[in-house]
């Protein structure tokens, strides 16, 4: 929620939005590529950080990019997404081959990183990951 808006983002990468969790949520402006897979947000004042990995991407791996956000959302727009987080460790598939993630489930460990999701702990904040495909999870600090 941000100015008393509850927003959402879907696959792939569009905005939606409601007045009340419980009204119908209106669809806004697609700010991602048709790539982008599954994402975590996190609001830091007016700046909205996306965390997202794009299916087909060799690795599959971590990416952030951030919104100012204003009033008027149809004038929102997405920074250029930076490469945070490759599967480089053995437990995260880093010993795997590379080969371009697919959509949907992936039922073998693979070099992929999916999954985001934001963990807020007292001032500490994490970003979790699912590893090898979808085999694990892993946990990282975000450190600003």
């Amino acid at each position: 929620t941000w100015n008393n808006v509850t927003y959402g983002l879907g696959m792939p990468g569009i905005f939606y939005r409601s007045s009340t969790w419980t009204a119908d949520f209106g669809e806004g402006p697609t700010l991602f590529t048709e790539h982008m897979r599954h994402a975590a947000v996190y609001l830091r004042h007016n700046t909205l950080y996306v965390f997202f990995t794009n299916a087909g991407d060799c690795p599959e791996h971590m990416l952030a990019s951030h919104i100012h956000l204003t009033d008027d959302w149809q004038m929102w727009t997405a920074s250029e997404p930076e490469s945070v987080l490759f599967p480089e460790q053995d437990y995260e598939g880093g010993d795997l081959p590379l080969e371009p993630s697919k959509r949907s489930a992936v039922h073998h460990r693979a070099r992929q990183l999916r999954d985001p999701g934001v963990f807020k702990d007292g001032d500490r904040l994490f970003l979790l990951y699912a590893i090898a495909g979808e085999h694990g999870i892993a946990l990282a600090e975000i450190l600003w």
